[in-house]
């Protein structure tokens, strides 16, 4: 949250979308935790591109899903990461924050795993709200 809502410099990716120091320096601190505890783990990363693209478990992070929304102070955007075993989504997980609304509920992580989904959410309160859907199984 440091950069949220400062004057950044945006640069711009060859897809023609932004990215800026906040986009770069959390998923920096992402990949950087990844290593440090599975070295032999790949990572797809939106702004660093790809690592140990051949490993059998490979991490896929967005450290700032919504950058325009994030640059113009707009709450509206999120990480995400998800984690693939083989050709497989073993887990998935998405935090967005709405610091700004009041009475919003201010930060929201929800998660997905091969045996089910949850969401927790913090309340203005600062009571946690959880949420586990009634849901057995997922299919496309």
């Amino acid at each position: 949250m440091r950069y949220y809502r400062s004057p950044l410099d945006t640069e711009t990716k060859d897809d023609g979308s932004p990215v800026t120091i906040a986009d770069k320096s959390s998923e920096r601190l992402v990949r950087e935790w990844i290593e440090r505890r599975f070295p032999s783990d790949g990572i797809l990363g939106e702004e660093f591109g790809s690592h140990n693209v051949d490993a059998r478990r490979r991490w896929i992070v967005d450290p700032i899903d919504g950058t325009k929304a994030f640059i113009r102070g707009v709450p509206f955007w999120g990480s995400l990461v998800a984690v693939v075993e083989n050709e497989t989504v073993i887990a998935g997980a998405a935090g967005v924050s709405s610091q700004s609304l009041p009475g919003a509920i201010t930060d929201t992580s929800s998660s997905v795993t091969s045996r089910g989904a949850a969401a927790v959410s913090t309340a203005p309160d600062g009571s946690a709200l959880i949420r586990i859907p009634a849901i057995s199984q997922i299919t496309s």
